[in-house]
């Protein structure tokens, strides 16, 4: 097919006006002949819309194809049709008008129809110019140093509003109209376009103003995504219909957001409180929200953290980002501080993610770019989106493009591509772009899963575990000292320095689950603790271990060299350790605890969703499992050969090594295999990162590659 050229283009616009002239004199020749009732040849009294489809109900048809309704008043007179049934669509298959990608075109749905009854809802698709691409933000030091805002070039196109959905079922039973012929939808999107009828009269939506079929076109066009969303004048989500107590759902947002404020010397002013029942159908009500398919979905959080403006549609209620943010911190704070775990038919069976924590990973990313505002290290992204669903798993990584910076990534949407060379060649970009190893603690894939190296991360599958965040201070670990991608036997591998520091002597058989609650918390406690102390440390080197302190075992079972520490100092050091000892991932979700906001909705959650006389079970240590629950899932724990304890993942064998690879702080775990390594995953050691001084004796080159003749197996559960 010849790409369309600017001539091309102008006879397209000349046919475009030509149609919607025709229209409208067919408007006016129709509403003459029903309102004066004259007589027409060729009425056709049979047909109905049972008999044809695309015919509207309650009307028959004229000459050329127009119907005329059949409807009389009390009188006797005939009643003109509603314009739902003035154009009916053409039966030629509809053909999408050309657009011209280098010119940064896109399409847009101008909306037609009178009304949202319209049945088939009518729809013009024009093209129009975002205008050239700006350079927005300037990082002249690092990835983390921003720069001041581009003012952006002037454009060609309407204001316009962008819809953020999901597709729902992938049949397509429901059609619309679009420049005159038959378009089908799914009944899903079909419904958000009725919800969102009069907001607007143009809209973005990707299922119709993207060819779905035309590879290169949907390459162009996600390449777009971020200049799209973040010019539209509002983003516009749609939930889906009225369901599951939606309607209290959404009533009780409103509440939660809009709680009532209290000036100096003013009595407060509470909400009237619900009775147990409403409050716990209420919290039914929401988590049945929160679980609508939305929320999951990859996509999204490009398309939040991009609009200036984001309302959120649910049936015929309403509500705003913001409102929806209070609402869930106030959730929050009931089941992740208070504990309060309501009945089991609104409980989830993975206690660490309640359906509302994928709304929390939507503004975990709003806030890592600052609503648009800067760029994100990739990398951070897609441990992000790990968790999330997306029905093209190449979207793991387009989704959150236009959220890192292309002048360091430079990662082009490849629909042509196989998902393994999607994946090997973004991990690569990576590595190289950013001169940083850190995307290896994204998803450690041991099993080489699609038949990928054991250096590219799995970002299709679920996350098995959190990756171990970087230490605040980093040290001479975090520069590279060579990185090299080199072909040995027909493999890919990576090629790093770095310094092995220890190796694994024993692990702990009991690891955490996300379903595991408090009861299971304290047994695998339990277990950790009588693994660590019966631990047979006699082959164990004498001193003070590598790290220059007591060796962590003896911290941990609460013994030094020459003395012995309490159970609850003991229990202190656990706590250090379980916690990451002040590691960050950089975010964390909330107003800050005592502030005036934090106050106003912890009183307002307690008045509407917490249950008079509700007492939390004590628990002996709440703080630890938390840490437990957020840090340690699919990991256990492991001695080394220096008396020293880690967390490992679930992977972790006997004789893996503990090693730092140069370009990246984390301790990673590697395994011999033949000529090579595999990464088996990241590692949290308990004391802090040994000094340089300590093991430049140790230095030596890694190469890691996969093994393709080991079968991957299937993760299981050890009890």
């Amino acid at each position: 097919m010849p790409r369309p050229t600017a001539g091309m283009k102008a006879i397209a616009d000349e046919i475009d006006r030509l149609n919607e002239r025709t229209e409208r004199i067919e408007k006016m020749l129709l509403a003459l002949v029903t309102r004066f009732q004259i007589p027409v040849d060729g009425i056709d009294t049979g047909a109905s819309a049972a008999d044809d489809p695309v015919l509207p109900r309650h009307a028959t048809t004229v000459s050329g194809g127009q119907p005329v309704s059949k409807k009389r008043d009390a009188d006797g007179t005939l009643v003109p049709p509603p314009l739902t049934s003035i154009n009916i669509p053409k039966p030629e298959p509809f053909t999408y008008p050309p657009i011209i990608a280098t010119e940064r075109e896109i399409r847009l749905l101008k909306v037609l129809s009178t009304s949202s009854t319209d049945v088939p809802m009518r729809f013009k698709l024009r093209s129009f110019e975002l205008g050239p691409e700006q350079r927005e933000y300037q990082q002249p030091s690092s990835l983390f140093s921003f720069g001041n805002k581009t003012p952006s070039a002037p454009t060609t196109h309407p204001a316009y509003n962008a819809l953020s959905y999901t597709w729902g079922s992938p049949e397509k039973t429901s059609f619309i109209v679009v420049n005159g012929s038959q378009f089908p939808v799914t009944p899903n999107l079909e419904a958000a376009l009725r919800r969102l009828h009069g907001t607007v009269q143009y809209l973005w939506v990707d299922a119709i103003c993207i060819n779905q079929d035309d590879i290169h076109e949907r390459n162009s066009q996600v390449s777009l995504m971020r200049s799209i969303y973040k010019t539209a004048s509002r983003v516009c989500v749609w939930l889906g219909e009225e369901a599951d107590d939606s309607a209290l759902a959404m009533d009780a947002i409103a509440k939660l957001a809009n709680a009532p404020h209290r000036a100096p010397g003013q009595a407060i002013q509470p909400y009237a409180t619900p009775s147990n029942e409403q409050k716990l159908q209420t919290w039914s009500a929401l988590w049945a929200l929160f679980q609508r398919p939305w929320f999951s979905r990859v996509w999204v959080r490009q398309e939040i953290a991009l609009g200036s403006d984001v309302g959120f549609y649910c049936g015929q209620h309403s509500c705003n980002y913001n409102d929806l943010e209070f609402a869930v911190r106030g959730m929050d704070w009931l089941y992740g501080e208070i504990g309060y775990h309501p009945s089991p038919a609104v409980r989830t069976l993975d206690i660490l993610n309640p359906p509302y924590h994928y709304f929390k990973l939507i503004d975990k990313v709003t806030t890592l770019v600052d609503h648009g505002r800067q760029f994100a290290p990739l990398e951070d992204l897609l441990a992000n989106t790990q968790s999330c669903n997306a029905t093209d798993s190449r979207d793991k990584i387009y989704a959150v493009l236009g959220l890192a910076d292309p002048e360091i990534y430079n990662i082009k949407p490849d629909y042509g591509r196989p998902p393994r060379e999607t994946y090997m060649a973004a991990t690569r970009r990576m590595v190289e772009g950013s001169n940083s190893l850190s995307v290896l603690n994204v998803s450690p894939n041991p099993h080489r899963v699609h038949g990928l190296p054991s250096w590219v991360p799995d970002f299709s599958g679920e996350r098995k575990m959190r990756p171990i965040p970087q230490p605040p201070s980093k040290g001479h670990f975090s520069e590279p000292k060579r990185i090299e991608f080199v072909s040995k036997a027909q493999k890919q591998c990576l090629q790093v320095e770095g310094d092995l520091i220890d190796q694994v002597r024993a692990v702990s058989d009991w690891l955490i689950s996300t379903s595991d609650d408090d009861d299971r918390l304290h047994k695998i406690f339990a277990q950790w603790r009588t693994f660590v102390r019966q631990a047979d440390v006699r082959a164990a080197p004498s001193g003070n271990g590598l790290f220059g302190h007591a060796s962590s075992w003896k911290r941990l079972v609460g013994e030094t060299l020459d003395s012995k520490i309490s159970d609850s100092l003991a229990e202190e050091e656990w706590l250090s350790f379980l916690s990451l000892k002040g590691g960050s991932l950089g975010f964390k979700f909330g107003f800050q605890t005592g502030s005036r906001e934090h106050t106003r909705i912890q009183s307002a959650a307690q008045t509407l969703l917490l249950p008079e006389g509700y007492s939390p079970k004590p628990k002996p240590y709440p703080s630890l499992y938390r840490y437990m629950r957020q840090n340690a899932f699919g990991r256990r724990i492991c001695l080394t050969h220096r008396c020293e304890v880690a967390l490992v993942s679930d992977e972790a064998k006997v004789g893996d090594k503990l090693c730092l690879l140069h370009g990246n702080p984390v301790v990673l775990l590697l395994r011999k295999e033949g000529s090579a390594h595999t990464l088996v995953g990241d590692a949290c050691m308990f004391l802090s990162l040994p000094h340089p001084a300590n093991l430049l004796t140790m230095q030596q080159t890694f190469i890691i590659h996969s093994i393709l003749t080991n079968a991957p197996r299937k993760l299981t559960k050890r009890t």
